[in-house]
């Protein structure tokens, strides 16, 4: 089988047009594929554009975290709340503190104090949590119940393991490489668990943007 193709490229090529169709390689082409892809590598297919990721692209990036930290001062007496802030995410951070302080299900009694002085900033630039859709799909709305509580909590990254093995919710354009037609959106088609269970273009980018209210 490998030595019918000119390069590595045309092994990628050829073993996602063959996943897109439902095909899936037997046993013994698995094993004559497996030594020329990196363990750590899960991307098949290389499509020429800026800012594509490709076979050996390293996704590594820096979270730039804003300036998060404020001091809050709340003076029963009066009534009144100070809050000293650099960044909006400071103002953010302090509105959230004082919902904790306030709801009917904090542990602190707010009339057991005459003033209150807090200096609060987070620790950890990355503060995030992982969510696995590709063995246990959730919905859109959960996903975002998911963001406001962690708003709350403060978490600032939210990371979608979207695609594994078990499923392949993420459904994707039908791509032409090299005069090749590629049809990827069989990969949601005939890799997820149901038809019901797949997430389109438009749906992630709700996602995203209602996750970027939170900054």
């Amino acid at each position: 089988m490998i030595e019918n193709y000119r390069s590595l490229h045309d092994v990628r090529l050829s073993l996602a047009a063959q996943l897109a169709v439902g095909k899936i390689p037997t046993l013994d082409e698995w094993e004559q594929i497996g030594p020329l892809f990196n363990r750590h590598c899960s991307s098949f297919v290389h499509v020429a554009c800026d800012n594509c990721i490709e076979f050996n692209t390293i996704e590594l990036y820096t979270l730039d975290m804003p300036q998060e930290s404020y001091k809050l001062h709340l003076d029963a007496a009066s009534g009144e709340i100070s809050i000293y802030y650099s960044h909006l995410q400071g103002l953010q951070s302090a509105f959230i503190t004082l919902r904790h302080l306030f709801s009917s299900r904090s542990s602190v009694c707010t009339h057991a104090f005459t003033s209150l002085d807090i200096t609060d900033g987070p620790v950890s630039p990355w503060r995030g949590l992982m969510v696995d859709v590709a063995r246990h799909f959730i919905p859109v709305h959960m996903l975002k119940r998911s963001i406001d509580a962690m708003e709350l909590a403060r978490f600032n990254v939210l990371h979608l393991h979207l695609t594994d093995s078990q499923s392949f919710p993420l459904l994707l354009d039908d791509v032409v490489v090299e005069e090749t037609p590629v049809p990827l959106s069989n990969l949601a088609k005939l890799g997820a668990f149901g038809a019901d269970k797949i997430y389109t273009k438009e749906q992630m980018k709700d996602i995203v943007d209602y996750a970027a209210r939170c900054d």
